[in-house]
């Protein structure tokens, strides 16, 4: 049986850009990701805490757990599943935009294109999100 080790490093959750978010974390394991990853641990009162120790298999059961792999692995783990996802910008210096692309290759069509948002890292999480939900 394996016993449950937290860690001995947590981080708050808003204090990495790399890794999903919670909304999209919770999407992963609906949709069966359960590669060895990083993740989020809901189950101390009033805090998220992104556990920075990998873990997989057994530990995703819990209800209170969700992966939180970075938004590259996710990316690859979606390409995977032949959702496609392309961020771009539009314009330049201070004015520029970002935008998204999302295509299920399996279908032939499911198609989504994001709209303008003012940070890159916002249109990541938009179509990242937007993948999972296309995701079959």
């Amino acid at each position: 049986m394996t016993q449950i080790v937290y860690v001995t490093r947590r981080i708050k959750v808003m204090e990495s850009k790399f890794y999903v978010s919670l909304e999209a974390a919770r999407l992963l394991k609906e949709k069966g990701y359960n590669n060895y990853s990083t993740v989020y641990d809901c189950s101390v009162e009033g805090n998220i805490l992104l556990n920075q120790e990998p873990m997989y298999g057994e530990w995703m059961r819990d209800k209170d757990v969700y992966p939180c792999p970075t938004k590259a692995e996710t990316i690859d783990w979606l390409d995977s599943k032949e959702v496609y996802i392309k961020i771009g910008g539009v314009g330049s210096g201070k004015r520029q935009k970002w935008l998204y692309s999302v295509f299920d290759y399996k279908t032939c069509g499911n198609y989504e294109s994001g709209y303008i948002f003012p940070t890159r890292l916002e249109a990541e999480d938009a179509a990242i999100i937007k993948a999972l939900e296309l995701l079959k």
